[in-house]
């Protein structure tokens, strides 16, 4: 049958896609709680408008609209950033030069008979890292923009996929 003949392509393709699939949950898991930990950052900023710009009248209170205009900016923009990024990851896997060689003609044997099994498994593979690299950068530049937001929430994904991993494993 097709399956028997093709069970190492299978379980290569099968542990390459999980492997970008579950770092891809996990980048947007914690770009989740960083988007959600960011809008409650912007409604306190937006609360405390009014005092913002009464602070620039003076010359010493000056500073501290300064920072709060800071924070509004760059909490303001930080979902733009990993949108753009994730726009990039979504033209690179729709335009990527090796679309052709991908897994599915890898598996049926779509691909010429020239290349051997290592040639084509390494052009899968090259495809598979250059969408890993980008997703992580994607999240590390959304976590850059978002400053001290990030590292808070940041930490409560890391705190969840600890309990999640030793739930998995058996443990409480």
């Amino acid at each position: 049958s097709f399956i028997e003949g093709n069970l190492g392509k299978l379980i290569f393709v099968y542990l390459f896609s999980t492997a970008i699939l579950l770092v891809a949950a996990w980048a947007l898991l914690s770009v989740a709680f960083l988007f959600v930990v960011r809008t409650a950052v912007l409604w306190f900023l937006m609360a405390t408008a009014p005092i913002a710009f009464a602070a620039i009248i003076l010359p010493k209170t000056r500073e501290i609209f300064t920072k709060w205009w800071g924070e509004l900016i760059s909490k303001s923009f930080c979902v733009a950033v990993f949108l753009f990024f994730l726009w990039l990851i979504t033209m690179f896997a729709e335009t990527s030069p090796l679309r052709n060689l991908g897994a599915g003609k890898f598996i049926a044997g779509g691909i010429n008979s020239d290349n051997s099994f290592l040639a084509t498994a390494l052009l899968i593979l090259i495809q598979f890292s250059i969408l890993l690299v980008l997703i992580i950068v994607a999240k590390q530049q959304t976590q850059k923009m978002c400053g001290a937001v990030a590292g808070f929430s940041m930490s409560m994904v890391s705190g969840l996929g600890t309990k999640a991993a030793g739930f998995l494993a058996g443990g409480v």
